[in-house]
């Protein structure tokens, strides 16, 4: 049963941008003497909405589905408590005695408030969407099947490395040539020339020497993981785990103008949106075998190094592979083996979408003297970024883009609905 419900508040609130701001005031005797005072300033008072409302849409079910939902939620922005800046010029020029003159600004605190990017936007409502490239779902639901059964997903593919280990020799056995011969011949060559033999240096150190450590240190890591993954089986043997994969996109958010409240003299509020995030994940939760316990150190070993994906490795080392890979994903498609999705014990099988927008806040302030007026530029301080507002979404079973990863791709579109129920149904 669906259901579906909204909470929150959606209000007008009175805002001021600050608390204790004050003029610096100097006055002149007769006697050349002077004197000092603080004047309060009263900000003026800004009418604005909050809004910090929520709607939900699921399905009411048990535990062990994956229960469908839609889920929109506004976070107001937080303002800290922040002493903002006190700033004076010196006096210049005659002035009249018993006279008082403003010399600078205290701007006091910044109050700490809750601000609703939704309500100041232009138009309010809900923060606009960018233009998201499609989710790449069919290799989230293959890594996903690739730990079915307790192997690891490798981090990198060491067989490309050991069919490049001729070139890195070479790196090692002569560190220095490109160096030494830009040294020798530096009087006999062009400007172009001493520049080129110089960038074949840099990129030997970029893309050799530091290459080479980091793959040190990453083989190094691998040990540790093999031996917290092999403790990770013998707990969950005979128990139900959760297995996710999740890939993470950022975009440039669409340009929203918003309101900006208070004045400059004590302090302006403007918001704007410094980019989208999106989450995919597609998961599900698997009854472990005892015979992932089988499993040796060196299999899982091999597992994370990559040494088991030939193909892989095959491709990589065609010379201009990498720009055939702009256009299509051939690794993907041939390191892609059958993957018996109804040979397991399967629940909560499903996958889900979370945007998260985030805004920043600038604080900019201005001093003022009757001794040259309003100083620039401007004094800002920046807050955020902070997340405000989200939007998630889930559905149960498979995404309909996988229909080719794994096992499904023998099947017809009928089959894959049927098998997916079954899978979705079981527990």
């Amino acid at each position: 049963m669906s259901r579906s419900r909204i909470r929150g508040a959606y209000v007008n609130r009175d805002y001021t941008s600050v608390a204790n701001a004050k003029w610096l005031q100097i006055c002149r005797n007769s006697d050349w003497t002077y004197q000092y005072r603080t004047v309060d300033i009263t900000p003026s008072v800004s009418h604005l909405t909050y809004d910090n409302r929520e709607w939900m849409t699921d399905t009411i079910g048990e535990y062990y589905r994956y229960n469908p939902v839609a889920h929109t939620k506004y976070l107001p922005f937080q303002l800290p408590s922040s002493k903002l800046p006190r700033k004076t010029v010196t006096p210049v020029g005659y002035m009249y005695a018993g006279t008082w003159y403003t010399y600078g600004h205290d701007h006091g605190n910044l109050t700490t408030d809750d601000i609703s990017f939704q309500s100041l936007k232009s138009t309010p409502g809900e923060l606009p969407s960018p233009t998201w490239d499609t989710t790449d779902w069919p290799s989230l639901v293959y890594s996903v099947g690739q730990q079915l059964d307790g192997h690891m997903v490798a981090a990198n593919n060491l067989l490309v490395d050991i069919v490049q280990i001729a070139q890195t020799v070479r790196m090692v056995k002569k560190p220095f040539q490109s160096v030494s011969k830009m040294v020798k011949g530096a009087e006999h060559l062009t400007l172009h020339e001493l520049s080129k033999t110089a960038s074949n240096s840099y990129l030997e150190y970029k893309f050799g020497w530091e290459q080479l450590y980091r793959s040190v240190r990453s083989i190094e890591s691998v040990w540790k993981e093999v031996r917290n993954h092999m403790d990770y089986l013998k707990k969950t043997a005979g128990k139900s785990v959760s297995i996710s994969a999740r890939l993470t996109q950022d975009e440039t958010p669409p340009s929203v103008s918003f309101q900006t409240y208070g004045n400059a003299a004590w302090a302006t509020i403007h918001p704007y949106l410094t980019g989208v995030k999106r989450t995919a994940v597609f998961s599900l939760d698997v009854m472990r075998d005892q015979y992932a316990l089988a499993l040796s150190r060196m299999t899982l070993v091999m597992d994370r190094l990559g040494i088991t994906k030939v193909s892989d490795a095959l491709w990589d080392i065609v010379p201009y592979s990498f720009v055939v890979g702009w256009f299509t994903n051939i690794v993907d498609v041939c390191a892609q083996s059958p993957i018996l999705w109804n040979s397991a014990n399967l629940s909560r099988v499903g996958y889900s979408i979370k945007d998260e927008w985030f805004g920043q806040v600038d604080v900019t302030t201005q001093n003022y003297s009757d001794f040259g007026g309003w100083q620039t530029p401007s004094q800002v301080l920046t807050l955020g970024p902070q997340v405000v507002q989200k939007k998630y979404q889930r559905w149960d079973g498979f995404p309909s883009a996988t229909s080719g990863v794994g096992l499904f791709g023998n099947l017809n579109q009928t089959q894959i609905a049927e098998g997916i129920s079954l899978i979705v149904q079981r527990s």
